[in-house]
């Protein structure tokens, strides 16, 4: 009983830590509300270039089908930001996946997020052509038309990669969901590892390890869903920890031995 006590604390402690880390920058009520389509945060456009920006995404989404949203701020453009506001925004259609948001800095740093569904329209390359022209235009005080090239630069990709609206429901490829799948099963594999691994020792390896890939997922995935995969990974891990040092200490000299997988010896 005391094993799992402290085995659950442990789950506890290192779930509470995960969610109270994310602080103030990582919670959905620190961003902004979205303003329409164009969300002049950091002063850089201007009503009049606003208004025809804005009119040029919504000839953008009328002709593709897809939300073009742009956001300036008054601090550097940054990925994880910008990733944040895409996903908290939702920004596309529902269920389509297909929308893109172009994220300014106030020096000009520009990023592009683009939903699952127009990734493939989009080369590496072209995304920074795009920012490096924007960039230039904005520290030279013309972010206006900057943004309206930008956008007329996006524009011209997707009508090369899209014969027509991309309103279909986005359906990822099998492959893709193969490799989800085995990413996941192997997650649930590794404290189960771990704990075989460690099984004659009084230390929980399994739940420890659950906890050590949650903690690892917060880089990916934020920090809530990271927690929940500890908590979640870290039950799995201390029920194997319980199990296979159980079959294990019930196996010494005794003539029923477990398979190796349950706690028994190598051979």
């Amino acid at each position: 009983m005391a094993d799992i006590t402290r085995g659950f604390s442990l789950i506890l402690i290192t779930a509470v830590f995960l969610v109270a880390g994310a602080g103030p920058a990582d919670s959905a009520t620190s961003l902004p509300v979205p303003d329409g389509l164009i969300n002049d945060f950091g002063a850089l456009i201007g009503p009049s270039a606003e208004r025809r920006l804005d009119q040029q995404v919504r000839e953008f989404e009328a002709r593709f089908g897809s939300e073009l949203v742009i956001v300036t701020t008054t601090n550097r453009a940054d990925r994880a930001y910008a990733k944040r506001l895409f996903e908290y925004w939702r920004v596309g259609k529902p269920g389509l996946n297909n929308g893109i948001l172009l994220l300014v800095g106030n020096d000009g740093r520009s990023v592009i997020t683009v939903g699952p569904r127009l990734r493939s329209f989009f080369s590496e390359y072209e995304i920074k052509m795009i920012a490096r022209d924007l960039r230039e235009r904005v520290k030279a005080g013309k972010s206006g038309p900057g943004l309206a090239r930008a956008t007329a630069a996006i524009a011209g990709i997707m009508a090369m990669g899209a014969d027509e609206r991309v309103t279909q429901p986005y359906d990822p490829p099998a492959a893709a969901r193969a490799v989800v799948a085995v990413f996941f099963a192997s997650m649930a594999v590794l404290p189960w590892a771990a704990a075989v691994l460690a099984r004659s020792r009084r230390v929980f390896s399994g739940t420890v390890m659950g906890l050590l890939i949650g903690a690892l997922m917060t880089l990916f995935a934020g920090i809530l869903i990271g927690a929940a995969i500890a908590a979640a990974l870290g039950l799995i891990g201390l029920t194997m920890d319980l199990l296979v040092s159980r079959n294990y200490r019930s196996s010494q000299g005794s003539h029923t031995k477990p398979a190796w997988w349950a706690g028994g010896n190598w051979a």
